[in-house]
């Protein structure tokens, strides 16, 4: 069975560039391209990894994960990848025990961005 990712990122090109990068790596992907998309698919989807934007148009990525795990709409131990324009390839700043995290910044390496999802999921 194929591993399950969702991808949320608002900019519709970095949508096209997952989907088809991971696709032919051998990932199920769906696509949410706004907070309201991501929070309607986790209520549907179970997902074995996300890449998650962290500045998305309507709202702050990391905001409303922890939003959506408070609400009980998101499992607290599914991976994440966290991708910014900002960042700088450091560790997360956000790491907790249970949880499965990376930060990649763009631009990034595609080989590289594979591998750590195959690392955390």
């Amino acid at each position: 069975m194929r591993s399950k990712i969702l991808v949320v990122d608002d900019d519709w090109a970095m949508q096209e560039f997952f989907k088809s990068i991971l696709e032919l790596e051998g990932f199920e992907v769906l696509i949410a391209g706004n907070a309201g998309e991501f929070r309607d698919l986790v209520t549907t989807e179970k997902f074995d990894a996300i890449i998650l934007d962290i500045m998305l148009e309507d709202e702050n990525g990391p905001e409303i994960y922890e939003e959506l795990v408070r609400e009980g709409l998101l499992v607290s131990h599914t991976p994440v990848i966290f991708i910014s324009g900002l960042a700088k390839d450091r560790p997360p700043v956000f790491p907790q025990k249970e949880r499965r995290f990376a930060l990649i910044g763009k631009p990034f390496d595609t080989q590289r961005l594979v591998r750590e999802l195959r690392k955390i999921i």
